[in-house]
């Protein structure tokens, strides 16, 4: 019978502990006869044989039971799935990386022609008669780095196209190597293998049984010995003691302990079942030592925040990550820019600052008890054709970690019962310098991470009154063709391409501002934009020069200190 577990959230958690030496002839025992059977099962695998078909061969080959036998079978199917999905994903990021690489070309070969043409011209009587001349990147004087070289930039432009050509039969080859060769399956060392677990057995595995003894504080586990291994090892169970998992013991009881789960059945009817959580353990020989790792699920909170009130949006730059908060009418509370430095960190380095961001934008979640809205990008095509941007471009692009802060983001909201929800961000930054910009005193990111709250919260951005471009009463256009407010967005950013951010910024008055300790800037909207704060701020309009007895800016560094 197929079950489906409804109205539980859970996160999957590994917790290891260190067996005790006396055992370890034990599990090499075990180790050496599931590596045979892994290799066997990925033969049988390769030619296309079921799971039911695997099980009976590995049964009556290795002399093993069908639980052992279905554990081998999930581990090599899962390698296989693993190593095929890598295979498509180098795929496509190749793809990528040609497509960009012939876009490159085609404008280095234009910019070649434009120079020919142009010589061309020159050399013709016809360019003595007024005729416009050719704009080309590539002149007749050799730029001072080339004076070195003894080179042209003609010369300079022809190398780099070769070497680009170069690069595109490189890919085009490994391309053909990967789609037409059969893909080389790995499978893990030989001193170690797993035993998957399953919320239909008792203690949640199929072939070991968890059990904690109170009275010792110690978890004893208990392995099923292989039929093949029963004379050699002195019995049908496998006596493990002693372990004490110092971290996520609580979790682990937990897991092993029977419970109630309301199910769905086949026929689309919801029952009550008694039940374990699943605990998959993995055994494995590293640094002279033998480790056992238990993963398992465990519950989450309750998501607490509250749907039909207001959200707090998110912005993610490669320096900061913007905030917004609105409510129930999308009408801005409070707004701020949390400064993330990315540049040459690794990649712990990196997770750690941003789970402080996540961390710091959850608990203002939970302060408001709203749910948080953020963008859903992909960057795998754009990070593939950083050969052929710009190293500033390409700098930023590496340093913006969307997938590391989509999961620290998401394991945030878990921990603290916080609903997060994805929005298309289409058109946010635009919407943002142009519509609350100004009207709030925002920076770019915050300005956007306030239209992805209000677009969490299912509101639609018109062209503002003011803007005579294309004005819009509606999201949808009356007449002959219906077409959606972004259309008209998409006009607009297109004539504003290339207009420097600080231009749409016209400052308003009597504009408050507060400074955290910690350096982060944050703006509480009050019911007349003005709340008491200690830094007062006084914004004027554009091109307006304050004097002796105005307020000053006041800009806050991550350390806390101010300068004027």
């Amino acid at each position: 019978m197929t079950r489906e577990v409804i109205d539980v959230a859970e996160s999957t958690k590994t917790y290891t502990e260190q067996i005790e030496f006396w055992h370890w002839g034990e599990l090499f025992a075990l180790s050496n006869l599931v590596d045979s059977a892994r290799h066997y099962c990925l033969e049988l695998i390769l030619k296309g044989k079921s799971k039911l078909e695997c099980n009976k061969e590995l049964q009556a080959k290795f002399n093993v039971n069908k639980r052992w036998a279905s554990s081998i079978y999930t581990e090599v199917q899962g390698i296989v799935s693993n190593i095929d999905e890598n295979r498509a994903n180098h795929i496509k990021v190749l793809e990528y990386q040609m497509k960009s690489i012939k876009s490159d070309i085609r404008k280095r070969e234009k910019q070649i022609k434009d120079f020919a043409k142009q010589e061309k011209k020159e050399k013709s009587s016809r360019s003595k008669k007024g005729f416009s001349a050719i704009k080309i990147k590539i002149k007749k004087a050799c730029c001072l780095g080339a004076k070195e070289r003894q080179t042209t930039q003609l010369q300079d432009a022809k190398l780099g196209l070769h070497q680009k050509k170069r690069r595109l039969n490189l890919l085009e080859n490994q391309l053909k190597h990967l789609t037409t060769k059969a893909p080389n399956y790995v499978l893990p060392d030989a001193n170690g293998f797993m035993l998957v677990g399953s919320k239909d057995e008792s203690y949640g595995n199929q072939s070991a049984q968890f059990d904690y003894v109170e009275s010792t504080d110690k978890f004893v586990l208990s392995i099923r010995t292989p039929y093949a291994l029963e004379s050699r090892l002195g019995g049908q169970y496998i006596r493990i003691d002693g372990l004490n998992f110092k971290h996520g013991k609580h979790e682990l009881i937990e897991s092993i302990s029977p419970r109630c789960y309301k199910v769905k059945t086949k026929n689309e009817t919801v029952k009550w079942e008694v039940g374990y959580s699943a605990v998959t353990l993995r055994f494995s020989w590293k640094n002279n030592c033998w480790y056992v790792a238990a993963t398992t699920d465990i519950n989450l909170p309750e998501i607490t925040s509250d749907y039909l009130s207001g959200y707090v949006g998110i912005d993610l730059n490669a320096d900061s990550v913007g905030w917004a908060v609105c409510d129930a009418q999308g009408n801005l509370l409070e707004f701020g820019d949390y400064k993330i430095d990315l540049h040459s960190k690794t990649s712990n380095q990196r997770e750690a600052i941003l789970s402080d961001a996540a961390t710091f934008i959850a608990l203002k979640a939970k302060h408001y008890n709203f749910p948080i809205a953020s963008e859903k990008l992909e960057f795998s095509g754009k990070k593939a054709q950083l050969r052929e941007k710009g190293k500033k471009y390409a700098r930023m692009l590496s340093s913006f970690a969307y997938s590391q802060w989509n999961e620290v983001a998401v394991a945030a909201c878990q921990k603290h019962g916080i609903y997060h929800k994805k929005v298309n961000p289409a058109y946010s930054s635009q919407i943002g310098m142009m519509k609350f910009m100004s009207m709030y005193g925002m920076n770019s990111s915050s300005s956007a991470a306030f239209v992805i709250a209000r677009r969490g919260r299912r509101f639609s951005e018109r062209l503002p009154n003011k803007h005579h471009l294309l004005p819009s009463k509606s999201a949808y256009t009356k007449g002959t063709k219906v077409k959606h407010v972004w259309s008209h967005w998409s006009k607009v950013a297109r004539n504003v391409k290339g207009t420097p951010r600080h231009q749409y910024y016209t400052a308003r008055p009597n504009r408050i501002r507060k400074v955290t300790l910690n350096g982060q800037l944050i703006h509480p909207v009050g019911k007349y934009g003005l709340l008491g704060n200690p830094i007062q701020l006084e914004l004027f309009e554009l091109g307006v020069i304050p004097g002796g007895n105005d307020a000053v800016s006041v800009a806050a560094s991550r350390s806390g200190k101010k300068s004027g």
